[in-house]
Parts: C-alpha cells; structure tokens; sequence
C-alpha cells in the first residue's frame, strides 16, 4: 500500500518521532510511506520514500495566517491549507493516510475533513487535542464530554486558542465525528482510547496500539547487567528518566516525580 503519514513537525518531539518510529516499520513490511508535514526537516532516510512538505503560498501570507488568531484569519488560513492538502493528496493517490499531530502547524478538523476525502484515515492520538474544544491535556476537566466553552481551565496553555473560538472549535469537532467519517482512532494507552470513546460516543472504531519501538535496540535484559553498562551502582535507588521538551509544563509531570521522590525519601 502507499500510506501518507501527516505530522506537523518532521523531527522533533513524541509524536513525530513515534511518526519516524511507524514509518519506519511500514516501509519493513513492503509499505511505501510518503510523509506530508509543515516544517522543514531532515528525516531519517529509512522512514520514508518520499517527502512533501505542505506550505502556504504566498509565504508572507502564510505566515500572517499562522500567526494571526482572529476568527477570520483562522477560516482564511485552514482554506489555504485545505487546498495544499488537497493538491497533494490527489497527487500522492494514498491508499491509507495516517494523521499524527497536527495542532504545531495550527492545522484544524478541516484538513482532517479534506484527508477523509481522499483515501480512509487513522488518526493516531497522542494527545487530547482531537477530542477537545483546544487542549492537549483537559488535567481532569471532562467539558469536552458536552461542550468545551470560553471558561476552559487550560486557556493559554499550549497549543493556545482565544477563549472566545473554544466552543465553535470544540462544535467542528463534535460535527465531524457525528458525521461517521472513514476514520479510526489510535491510541498509545488505554486511558486515552477511553477518553476518545466517550468522546465520539463510538461512532468512531477506537483501538488500544502502544507505539512501537526498535526491537534492536530496546529489548528485556537483566537490570543489573544494565547499571554496570551505564556506570550504576547495582543495589542502589532505582534510576527515572525523564524527557520533555519543557519540564515546566505541568502535564509533563515533573512536580508529581519530585512529590514521589520526596515521599520515598522520607519512608527510607
């Protein structure tokens, strides 16, 4: 098959590496993958068999648009999107599409809705944001279960949308996944499969597929064996890493692994 794999970023940060990660794996199995994303990067060359970036043209009014959150700007913007994905997809011909996330690119349901035309569609899930009216992360606010509203408790919190267009934008959601697209939702755990089913109340299949990793070079080994390798003392405290592109966002978690080391500390 010729799967076109959607993200916003090329390169960089969880889900676009879980992108590379699928790509390549699919291309293993004799899949060819065109990957489609906004922002210039250098992809490993094993993830793919070709590359089309997505880009508004003109650029200086591309750039207005991305920037620009007026309601006006944004129907403008998601438009001139529309047609670039359009373009491209009826150039690329894929059997299948694969969205990852595409909320970096300030891309809407409305490039979602375009990617249904042209071919069926699973939708990795790697965050909230296709089921809420604007977050990536409600941090226990369930309004996206009725209707997401100006009074949203993550307001300014990345990816930001004026208060204001939160409702209209959690309705296109609600609208779209009334509708049956060809579509089916994946995702990493099952808390969020949960939360996407509630969601879409299933009218869209949603499946539980943890991302994949590279069986050469992550696999079970003795935990021992591993602290030596990495200079570890064998019976000392167990090891947590940690990665985020900023550990001060709070759906990272960092305060709840300090809170625990604490804790532990104390109980030693």
């Amino acid at each position: 098959m010729k799967i076109a794999v959607i993200t916003d970023e090329g390169s960089k940060g969880g889900a676009a590496i879980a992108a590379t990660r699928l790509s390549v794996g699919l291309r293993r199995q004799g899949h060819r993958v065109v990957r489609l994303h906004r922002k210039r990067f250098d992809p490993a060359a094993e993830s793919y068999d070709e590359v089309r970036p997505i880009a508004l043209r003109p650029e200086p009014l591309g750039r207005v648009a991305a920037v620009v959150r007026a309601d006006w700007w944004r129907r403008r913007a998601q438009r001139m999107w529309v047609n670039e994905f359009r373009q491209t997809l009826a150039d690329v011909q894929p059997d299948v599409i694969n969205i990852h996330n595409i909320h970096g690119a300030r891309w809407d349901i409305e490039v979602v809705q375009e990617c249904v035309r042209h071919a069926p569609v699973v939708w990795t899930l790697h965050d909230m944001w296709p089921i809420t009216g604007s977050c990536a992360c409600s941090m226990g606010c369930m309004k996206f279960q009725t209707a997401c509203d100006s009074a949203c408790p993550e307001v300014g919190e990345y990816p930001t949308l004026p208060a204001g267009q939160i409702a209209a934008a959690h309705e296109r959601r609600r609208e779209f996944y009334a509708a049956s697209p060809p579509l089916a939702h994946v995702a990493p755990s099952r808390w969020l499969a949960g939360l996407a089913e509630s969601m879409t109340r299933g009218a869209i299949q949603t499946h539980c597929i943890p991302n994949g990793l590279n069986l050469d070079q992550f696999k079970p080994g003795v935990s021992q064996e591993a602290r030596g390798r990495l200079g570890l003392p064998v019976d000392g405290v167990p090891v947590a890493l940690v990665s985020s592109a900023s550990l001060s966002i709070p759906r990272k978690g960092l305060a709840l692994l300090a809170e625990a080391l604490e804790h532990g500390s104390r109980r030693m």
